[in-house]
């Protein structure tokens, strides 16, 4: 459920700089040919979907910084337990150490300073095993009562993560960078590639997908990582799906002005574009094949019932990045600015 913080908003420029090498642990990878990707001409219907839910903004404070205009806080990606234990991570521009963690316990939010850079992806096993990633190599550990820093080896910006158990996690970050956990330590597995990475997603711990810049989709079998697929104009930035044949994700072309998203749609086969026409897209997420939601630029929310995308009126017309749900009538989505938006 999750995003490259450099091409979240055009406002931020971070650093890369040169990172400490981290052990490389996984044997020497083969790349294949990529496939192509099958165009398609459908389009993305332009009358709001009826439904029994609604999107509304939720009231959400980020106490340690209330003194400073809210514009400057960011929210970047969100990933829950339950209903009443959900976790939303993000930065504050203003600040160098502005990094943040909201909880909501079913209830209120809450929030917390991290003293870290922004955070930009968050997932866990259990309520008490919960992990945040971030600009600066960042990773912290929730163990359901206290939050800890944990060695990733690199001050890369991290950018995406997934795990399938508490003992095999994976993280994406720039120049092809995919850090693995076993429940005990971070280390670096071959990918074949130096293109940056945005978003990872799997079914099990032999069926993970990458995507990122380029339009590269990459593949874990368990062994190793292989380049599935390009689209050489276009940047992925999400990726979901409800099994090993219903695989989706999403991105654009144009970041800076926030036009020509696309959607692209695995079968366990063959990946096949679905829509154009559409605002460059952040995130995406569903609770099965016929109730799948993306997120994006200028509040952009839409969804799939399994035989078409519409839009969705979202109360908002800031960027939205992330998007989790506990149910299909239980959704949440965040964006810059604060935004928290809530479907029930």
């Amino acid at each position: 459920m999750i995003v490259l913080f450099m091409i979240l908003l055009t406002c931020i420029c971070i650093a890369t700089n040169c990172a400490p090498q981290v052990t490389v642990t996984s044997s020497t990878g083969t790349t294949t040919s990529p496939t192509s990707i099958i165009p398609s001409s459908t389009s993305i219907s332009s009358t709001p979907i009826t439904s029994s839910g609604t999107w509304v903004l939720e009231n959400v404070s980020t106490t340690p910084f209330e003194n400073i205009p809210v514009k400057y806080n960011h929210l970047y990606a969100i990933w829950g337990d339950s209903p009443s234990d959900i976790f939303v991570v993000g930065g504050n521009q203003a600040i160098r150490d502005g990094g943040i963690i909201l909880h909501y316990d079913g209830e209120a939010w809450s929030s917390m300073a991290t003293g870290t850079g922004a955070l930009l992806g968050i997932w866990g096993s259990s309520p008490s095993n919960v992990l945040a990633i971030g600009t600066g190599g960042v990773i912290l550990h929730y163990d359901g009562t206290n939050w800890y820093t944990m060695s990733s080896g690199t001050t890369y910006q991290l950018t995406g993560i997934w795990g399938s158990s508490a003992d095999n996690v994976f993280v994406t970050s720039v120049q092809g960078i995919i850090l693995h956990y076993d429940g005990k330590t971070w280390n670096r597995m071959v990918t074949n590639t130096d293109i940056d990475l945005n978003s990872i997603w799997g079914t099990s711990s032999s069926d993970v997908f990458a995507v990122g810049h380029d339009g590269v989709i990459l593949h874990y079998d368990g062994k190793i990582w292989q380049t599935i697929t390009n689209i050489p104009a276009w940047q992925l930035s999400g990726v979901w799906g409800s099994s090993p044949t219903d695989v989706f994700a999403v991105g654009g072309d144009d970041i800076s002005l926030g036009t020509n998203g696309i959607i692209v749609h695995y079968d366990g086969k063959t990946w096949s574009q679905m829509d154009n026409g559409i605002s460059f897209l952040q995130g995406i997420w569903g609770s099965s094949s016929t109730d799948v939601f993306a997120v994006g630029f200028g509040g952009t929310i839409l969804h799939y019932n399994g035989k078409t995308w519409s839009n969705m009126t979202s109360e908002t017309t800031n960027t939205i990045n992330g998007i989790w749900g506990s149910s299909s009538t239980n959704v949440l989505a965040v964006g810059i600015e604060n935004v928290v938006l809530h479907y029930r």
